[in-house]
């Protein structure tokens, strides 16, 4: 038998490619925006975080230069053991904020986060 030609698209297959082409700006911008709102509202969470794992940066007292350019950093003398830490866990950490910042402490950087996170998002859920 000779090789049968494929069958003619049908007027529906042109219409759900159309719609896909139409679709797929929708997916990266409803992508996109999510990630941006995830990030908002995770920021809170991240700000926390990040004073608890940054705390001990107060301990250093100062940096001095050599001729070299290396840097040499001295820490206080006290035992890590008797240094009394700021912040010690999740609630406290978040009383204290709220005590010394108000609102605005739990909020910083939420622009840039949210900046960062819905490009992000966009790429990877839009392409998925």
């Amino acid at each position: 038998p000779p090789p049968q030609a494929p069958p003619a698209p049908s007027p529906a297959d042109a219409t759900s490619a159309a719609q896909t082409a139409y679709a797929l700006p929708l997916y990266f911008l409803a992508a996109g925006l999510s990630g941006g709102f995830a990030s908002a509202i995770t920021t809170p969470l991240d700000v926390i975080k990040t004073r608890l794992q940054t705390q001990d940066w107060h301990r250093i007292r100062s940096c001095e230069c050599s001729a070299t350019g290396e840097q040499a950093i001295n820490v206080a003398a006290t035992d890590a053991a008797t240094v009394t830490l700021k912040y010690q866990d999740f609630l406290s950490t978040s009383r204290t904020i709220w005590v010394e910042e108000g609102l605005h402490g739990f909020c910083r950087g939420m622009l840039l986060r949210s900046l960062q996170g819905a490009p992000s998002a966009a790429l990877c859920w839009g392409t998925y």
